[in-house]
């Protein structure tokens, strides 16, 4: 038979049917041969490039350090006063980067990092002699044998890794480094989180290529940090507040720059230029001096470097179906360069800003904590039982507060405030540059503009936020009722947005809560009706449920700030708790 058709054998599968037909009407002795054939072609993983990581604890060696800052300081007399605020920033970046590639090597992370070497060799012992096991039974046998050799040295290998990180954390915590004994044991307990490849799109279909992936995510996330308007009728009425504005002409001195670096935190991911705090903290003070300038320019100029105005967002899973965006919180990863005058603009803002704070508020203070938070409604409680009385508590929670809080509105509520137009105009524009991107699967996707919320990871936004909520709470509350603790009134008690309203009676809680519902909405805040529970000291809860726009739930305990609150006047910490929720 002549009439036939070859296939190679790892094809052979894909034949679905085969057969000869009667030859065609001329003069051959051939016959036609139909063959069908399904091919499932595996789509090409195109890997994305890996970011190695400069192995930065090799600047603690003094030698290298020395090194650095020399190199460091030869690329740094590239910049010119004439250049702009961009080719400053620019050149700042590319001298710190060139400085590191010569100075110090980069590190790629290891898959196993308990692997040892002789397990790697016997892993590429047992991978020769697979090649040739078909030669020869004695072969096989050899080959069967080093596959339980290498099972049996990476458990032991696993099992010693293990055996020395316990010995550090014993040792961090015994000569007082929680840090690192923390940090360890978060490496030991971490659990396994699957990765999903694919993403729903907002119609419910599945977005499965790693294209459409980002895409869905740089979607989701434009549209969660986009103004839908509003607040002209805040913004009004601050306008008609006259401050008495405060000098703010003042250059940024070296000596705040030389605290803003001191004071970055390390051991934290870089932003989108790959700056850690440490190349900044070990690059002496002729890097300094330049970071000083290029803060000045800013200063003056009223503007920042475009790249200081970008963030990358990852999404990290936090529970339910993880094909739903929703079920992911975001975490912004800044440029740490651009940290060193926000930090600034904070420490100048802080002792503007705190005499206004209301002293319920305790969130984001220096010299405050949850502790007098704690105190308090213990006091209550405790005046509910002693008493014979009811104290009714209403735990607000607004749904993703620091994202949904108006531009517009903070300008004026600091304004209000009488924060000086220079230092503002600072502000405005850092938010006008504000640009993400959503990094999935080590890929960035891209970049868009946000026009609503605080900025993720911005040291200034803590106090942004609680000054824009102090305002709104102002304008919420506007009653002198409440509890009285030794002669001092209370009906709110704050943690940053975690807000609880007391009352002795329960219509004026209502009207209370109402308030600051329709307060928070024309502020762009909602609150979240689901997780809003009201508690009653001296229960049992026997009266109707608060209703604004749905009904809240009447609960016998709640969690605020990790302690448990109960309407029989117990309360105790939720340590455990605490510690799984980490």
């Amino acid at each position: 038979m002549i009439d036939l058709i070859l296939i190679q054998k790892r094809w052979k599968s894909s034949v679905m049917n085969c057969r000869t037909f009667q030859s065609a009407d001329i003069s051959s002795d051939h016959s036609l041969v139909l063959c069908n054939i399904k091919l499932r072609l595996k789509q090409r993983q195109i890997k994305p490039q890996q970011n190695h990581r400069f192995e930065i604890n090799q600047l603690k060696n003094q030698a290298t350090k020395k090194l650095y800052q020399e190199k460091l300081n030869a690329n740094l007399q590239r910049i010119i006063e004439t250049d702009s605020i961009d080719e400053h920033a620019t050149k700042i970046e590319r001298a710190i980067e060139e400085a590191l590639q010569t100075t110090i090597t980069t590190t790629k992370r290891a898959k196993n990092p308990w692997i040892s070497e002789q397990t790697l060799n016997l892993a590429d012992e047992k991978r020769r002699v697979k090649q040739i096991k078909s030669i020869s039974t004695q072969n096989a046998k050899l080959y069967k044998d080093l596959c339980n050799r290498v099972r049996k040295s990476a458990r032991q290998d696993k099992e010693k890794w293990i055996r020395d990180k316990c010995d550090e954390i014993e040792k961090g915590l015994n000569v007082g480094n929680t840090r690192q004994a923390y940090s360890l044991i978060k490496t030991l307990k971490k659990k396994f989180v699957p990765r999903t490849t694919a993403i729903k799109n907002e119609d419910g279909t599945m977005a499965q290529s790693k294209d459409n992936v980002k895409e869905r995510w740089t979607q989701y996330c434009s549209d969660l940090y986009k103004d839908d308007g509003g607040g002209d009728e805040i913004v009004r009425e601050l306008e008609n507040i006259s401050p008495s504005y405060q000098d703010d002409s003042q250059d940024i001195l070296y000596s705040e720059v030389n605290q803003a670096i001191q004071t970055l935190k390390s051991n934290k991911s870089p932003g989108s230029d790959g700056i850690t705090a440490e190349m900044i903290q070990a690059g002496g003070e002729q890097l300094i001096h330049q970071i000083h300038a290029l803060c000045n320019k800013a200063w003056n100029q009223g503007a920042i470097p475009k790249e200081w105005g970008k963030s990358i967002l990852v999404p990290i899973p936090k529970k339910g179906d993880l094909n739903e965006c929703s079920n992911y919180r975001t975490i912004s990863l800044i440029n740490h360069t651009s940290k060193i005058l926000l930090i600034i603009l904070l420490n100048r803002l802080k002792y503007r800003l705190d005499p206004y704070l209301a002293e319920e508020q305790a969130g984001f203070r220096k010299d405050r904590s949850t502790v007098q938070q704690i105190l308090t409604l213990r006091l209550l409680a405790e005046k509910a039982k002693r008493q014979g009385i009811k104290i009714y508590n209403c735990f607000i929670d607004f749904r993703k507060a620091f994202d949904t809080i108006k531009h517009n509105i903070i300008w004026a509520v600091l304004k209000s405030y009488g924060i000086g137009n220079k230092i503002l105009a600072l502000l405005q524009n850092i938010y006008e540059q504000a640009q993400s991107a959503v990094r999935v699967d080590k890929q960035i996707g891209e970049w868009f503009h946000t026009s609503v919320g605080t900025r993720q990871g911005d040291p200034l936004s803590p106090l942004l936020f609680i000054t824009y909520l102090e305002r709104v709470m102002d304008k919420a509350i506007q009653t002198d009722s409440g509890i009285s603790i030794s002669g001092t009134l209370v009906n709110n008690l704050r943690f940053a947005d975690d807000i609880n309203m007391i009352q002795e009676d329960r219509n004026m809680l209502l009207k209370q809560t109402e308030r600051l519902q329709t307060v928070a909405t024309q502020a762009g805040l909602t609150i979240n009706t689901g997780k809003t529970k009201t508690l009653v000291f001296g229960g049992p809860n026997i009266e109707q449920p608060i209703q604004i726009s749905g009904n809240i739930s009447l609960i016998v305990s709640y969690a605020f700030i990790h302690h448990d609150f109960g309407i029989h006047y117990g309360v105790k910490p939720l340590v455990p708790n605490a510690i799984e929720g980490q």
